[in-house]
């Protein structure tokens, strides 16, 4: 008789053989090679240009918006119902909101130049913005202006209201969808640009830079270069009220995963004590996020206390406050303005799994991205240069664009989450590094080089427009 041990031992084999190679199988079926070409000169980059030249020579020949400078501002309140999923943190897994240190808002600043048409910039206090909801605001604003004219920022918060998830991942470890949180965002965010319009004045205008290196790291290489530059574009009104939009790239992350309050995180803390120091109006907007993480004190700037986020906020309301170029750069009262809107494919996705890369087909329907492309906008506001772009944008890149292109008369500014989100651009020499920020970078190792030489056009467009001639 055959001992049954055997027949048992044989069966576990079988089947743990069956296992691996179904196992082999999938993973051959999901997965392919990752393609290593380079994106520049492709089919993909022939697009673009042709794009970028078309919409070039319609922005040349409606030239720079100059003249008399205008100005308005407002927020509501977008601040969600206890357990609301925030968004931001994927070890959160949508759990929602189980109390409130900050209330959170949306804002707008409305700038024109002249009889020229308003440039809106509109911030929340939230992690990103999706095209399913960023859609529904410009649907609801068409009637005020014009698409190209409204600018998407995000403060980048990982501890505001979600709700807005996109794609089936997305969903799952952010909480999924929540309506009535989602028409909250929207309707707030069509009374502020309204309402920012409506505020339109005289006012008088500056641009101001400091940097704050001992504030930031590199996440991915701690010895590394960032960009640490703020920008602040400060108004004042004919009736001596103030304003401000700052512009900073430090990961709002000062609060960390194991927290579950609503908090607009360190920006909330920096906008507080900027009007509590003499604006009547501050308002915050990430800028170069990828690689960019925050420190205070000579340590990362993370903890489940809010009160990390209020001192770091602080520090940074402080050195603004205390820049030496206050002191000597004068307000203007006249202004150049541009926008340009320009459709920008994008390559297949390169989405890193198990030493090979996702099908793009099953990437897409994973990210739920049906479009095949996004937009870069780009905005001229006096010495001012800003590129938005719906990506975490490297601050690696940003530094080395400036040193091309930046000088004592031009401060640019990349800016992230423009009315979507398609994760981190990461440079080429980063990419194959075991951490977070490569792993889910979308579109292979030569993306961050198409996305400079893109964005280095724009630059180069922006700068050299003459003004519109009547």
């Amino acid at each position: 008789m055959k001992n049954p041990f055997h027949r048992t031992s044989a069966a576990l084999r079988n089947a743990f053989l069956g296992l691996c190679v179904s196992a082999l199988l999938f993973w051959l079926v999901v997965t392919e090679p990752p393609d290593s070409s380079p994106v520049l000169g492709s089919r993909i980059d022939s697009t673009a240009i042709d794009l970028f030249t078309n919409e070039a020579e319609q922005l040349r020949t409606r030239g720079l918006q100059t003249g008399v400078l205008s100005v308005g501002w407002a927020r509501r309140s977008i601040t969600p119902a206890i357990g609301t999923p925030t968004y931001g943190y994927r070890a959160r897994l949508g759990r929602g909101i189980t109390s409130i240190a900050d209330s959170v808002f949306v804002y707008a600043v409305a700038v024109a130049a002249g009889e020229g048409p308003p440039v809106v910039f509109l911030s929340a206090e939230i992690c990103t913005w999706v095209r399913p909801v960023s859609d529904r605001v410009l649907d609801r604003v068409a009637s005020m202006i014009g698409t190209r004219d409204v600018y998407f920022l995000a403060t980048h918060t990982h501890s505001g209201p979600g709700g807005y998830a996109k794609g089936y991942i997305d969903r799952l470890i952010m909480g999924g969808i929540d309506e009535k949180q989602i028409d909250l965002l929207v309707n707030q965010s069509v009374r502020v640009v309204r309402d920012a319009l409506a505020d339109l004045s005289r006012s008088g205008y500056r641009e101001l830079t400091v940097s704050f290196p001992r504030m930031v790291r590199n996440r991915i290489d701690h010895q590394g270069p960032v960009d640490s530059d703020l920008t602040q574009l400060e108004f004042v009104k004919k009736t001596g009220e103030r304003g401000t939009l700052i512009l900073f790239g430090a990961h709002a992350t000062t609060i960390n995963s194991e927290s579950r309050v609503c908090s607009g995180d360190y920006p909330s803390s920096l906008m507080r004590s900027l009007t509590e120091s003499g604006y009547e109006f501050a308002m915050f907007a990430a800028s170069v996020t990828a690689q960019n993480g925050p420190v205070l004190g000579g340590r990362r700037a993370s903890d489940e206390r809010t009160s990390v986020a209020s001192s770091y906020g602080t520090a940074i309301a402080e050195g603004i406050l205390a820049n030496p170029a206050r002191a000597t750069v004068p307000f203007r009262d006249s202004i150049e303005t541009a926008s340009v809107l320009l459709g920008f494919p994008l390559p297949e996705y390169q989405y890193r799994f198990m030493g090979r890369i996702l099908r793009p087909g099953i990437t897409r329907m994973i990210f739920a991205d049906e479009r095949g492309g996004t937009i870069m906008h780009g905005i001229r506001l006096g010495r001012v240069l800003m590129i938005g772009l719906p990506f975490e944008v490297s601050s690696v890149m940003s530094g080395e664009v400036k040193s091309q292109r930046g000088d004592d008369e031009t401060s640019i500014v990349f800016t992230g989450f423009n009315r979507d989100d398609f994760l981190y651009i990461v440079p080429e020499r980063y990419y194959e590094t075991e951490s977070y920020e490569p792993r889910v970078s979308l579109f292979g190792p030569y993306f961050e080089e198409y996305v400079r030489t893109r964005s280095l056009d724009m630059i180069d467009l922006l700068s050299g427009l003459d003004p519109a001639v009547d």
